[in-house]
């Protein structure tokens, strides 16, 4: 039976293969001499860094990092095709692109009005995961 190209579980497994084999694979403790936020993922490694939440307590965090191939070109309006692995270090510090969407505009200057607009530019390349560790 032919695959629906319709479908949007139709290429899930391919990014399922991805997935860590266990938690272990996110351990930053023993990152053998790497520097303290650098983990090795199954695409390549990642620099997070360390950040203090409002409550004061430090956090870790890894920004930006891409789950899928841009959706950009001949991928523009298609299902997300899994990320290629990268060489040397993906720089994880800074929040990746927000996703085109309508700004709220209806109440104007209200008070939080506009406090779920997104704080980063829009752009269709915008898959990209944050990762917190509280």
């Amino acid at each position: 039976m032919a695959r629906d190209p319709f479908d949007p579980h139709r290429d899930s497994e391919e990014f399922r293969r991805d997935a860590p084999d266990d938690k272990r694979d996110f351990s930053h403790k023993d990152n053998q001499g790497e520097e303290p936020l650098v983990i090795q993922t199954k695409k390549g490694k990642v620099r997070g860094l360390t950040l203090t939440a409002a409550t004061g307590k430090k956090i870790d965090a890894w920004m930006g990092i891409p789950y899928a191939q841009k959706p950009t070109g001949n991928l523009r309006f298609r299902h997300p095709r899994p990320v290629e692995a990268w060489e040397g270090i993906l720089n994880a510090t800074t929040q990746p692109n927000s996703c085109v969407q309508v700004m709220d505009t209806l109440f104007g200057d209200f008070p939080g009005a506009t406090m779920w607009s997104p704080n980063t530019p829009l752009s269709e390349d915008c898959l990209y995961i944050n990762v917190v560790v509280w």
